[in-house]
């Protein structure tokens, strides 16, 4: 990500401040049904 950014969506499930999914909580991830491709360089694994 280029550059990080205070979200002002104001949704429930905002994350707030956007700074790319490197910088995630693996738990996030697990609301999303993530490709093979992208669980694989995560190095996780979800049933989706």
């Amino acid at each position: 990500m280029d550059r990080r950014f205070n979200c002002i969506c104001q949704s429930e499930n905002c994350l707030g401040y956007i700074q790319g999914a490197a910088h995630l909580p693996l738990n996030i991830f697990k609301k999303y049904k993530l490709s093979d491709y992208i669980q694989q360089k995560l190095g996780i694994k979800f049933k989706n």
